[in-house]
């Protein structure tokens, strides 16, 4: 099976003061280890490269777990690499509570509204992650999904999209590569890492790197061939 679109796509994940960790780090290390894919060529190939942003003027941000990382960039401050990311990946955490509550026209959320609507073709949310770019007002409308333990809490905060509880809920069209995928739970995030490879490279890569990172993805194993299982 051939890949769809072979070529280096641009990822941006947004971090904030109390992100979550998992929510991080999973999807970061799927996009990180699809390139030791062997894919249908026979070699293996970068297809993501990932650039850490954050909304604050400061660049090192404290997950909620303790986990500090250092963001590339500040935006609007700093120049970015690029004019469009393919994806911008938002995840949630503890610390958007307070973002929230600073409500839309708060300085991050302004920020992030920019950034979404400007630079980026694809959003990827992870848990709470749609709480915070629901305050953007980029889902309303849209069926979205969330944490269902932060359920009550985030439909208090706005009911504008239509919230819920789906492992991933896909509204990227294909052919552009633009749109928005939202997904439920802290683990969440290598479920829609998978789903977005799966669309824009192929099932092919999508499963080998389940099996890499020794993921048992539901679902996609049926629809898999045997040879996509073996390593040759």
């Amino acid at each position: 099976m051939e890949e769809k679109h072979i070529r280096k796509r641009k990822v941006a994940f947004i971090i904030h003061e109390g992100y979550e960790d998992l929510d991080l780090c999973s999807a970061m290390t799927c996009f990180r280890h699809a390139q030791y894919v062997k894919h249908s060529t026979g070699e293996d190939m970068q297809l993501y490269e990932a650039t850490i942003i954050t909304m604050h003027d400061e660049k090192e941000m404290r997950s909620w777990g303790g986990l500090v990382a250092k963001a590339d960039y500040s935006y609007p401050k700093d120049k970015l690499p690029v004019e469009k990311f393919d994806i911008t990946v938002v995840p949630g955490g503890m610390g958007n509570r307070k973002l929230i509550k600073e409500g839309s026209e708060g300085k991050f959320m302004k920020r992030l509204r920019t950034f979404l609507k400007e630079n980026t073709k694809i959003i990827f949310t992870i848990c709470t992650g749609s709480a915070t770019v629901a305050q953007t007002g980029l889902l309303d409308g849209m069926r979205v999904s969330t944490n269902f333990i932060a359920y009550p809490e985030v439909i208090e905060q706005t009911n504008k999209p239509k919230w819920e509880f789906q492992r991933v809920i896909n509204n990227v069209d294909p052919k552009t590569e633009t749109g928005i995928i939202t997904t439920s739970g802290v683990s969440a995030g290598i479920d829609g890492s998978l789903a977005v490879i799966q669309m824009l490279n192929s099932n092919y890569v999508a499963v080998r790197l389940a099996r890499r990172i020794e993921y048992n993805w539901p679902g996609i194993y049926y629809n898999a061939n045997r040879d996509f299982m073996d390593d040759k």
